[in-house]
């Protein structure tokens, strides 16, 4: 028997090759277009969906980490013009490894930590910390201790967080 096993690649049409190349060079040109045009700061292996809305006054102010997935239709902020002037551009972080599900609304000046996964629709209004789902408007913690891998897929699931835990 062989040692080195071959990938065997299925057959694909001409037209599902079209679509391949078409989504792989078109996450490339958003990333692209964020990074370089826009001026957001974002990490390696990332995903952030085309109509995924990056706050457009301060764009200097996200900051994502690597390994991010951002779905359609979620918002991520980082100016307030409610905070007096000196304050109105504020610094959102984004850790390594998080899913941010569609809809959902990160506001300005916040932190969310390292394996996160936020829900559909969430609001957060509050720091998020390391490994955790967090749900709801706003958003509450609904369970702990979870890791994600580089696809965002859940490795460790985690368990219910204690009814003292708070966002």
């Amino acid at each position: 028997m062989n040692t080195e096993e071959k990938i065997i690649e299925p057959k694909r049409s001409i037209k599902q090759k079209i679509k391949i190349f078409l989504f792989k060079s078109s996450t490339k040109l958003q990333s692209f277009y964020l990074r370089r045009i826009r001026g957001v700061d974002i990490g390696n292996n990332c995903f952030v969906n085309r109509k995924a809305k990056i706050d457009g006054v301060n764009p200097h102010g996200i900051h994502i980490g690597d390994c991010v997935r951002v779905s359609q239709n979620a918002l991520i902020l980082a100016h307030d013009h409610y905070r007096d002037e000196a304050h109105q551009y504020v610094d959102t972080w984004i850790g390594h490894h998080v899913n941010i599900g569609w809809g959902a609304v990160i506001n300005p000046g916040l932190r969310i930590g390292n394996h996160v996964i936020v829900g559909a629709n969430a609001v957060v209004t509050k720091d998020v910390p390391d490994g955790c789902i967090v749900a709801g408007n706003p958003a509450k913690i609904i369970k702990v201790n979870i890791k994600l891998n580089d696809h965002g897929s859940m490795i460790c699931r985690g368990e219910r967080p204690d009814a003292n835990q708070k966002l």
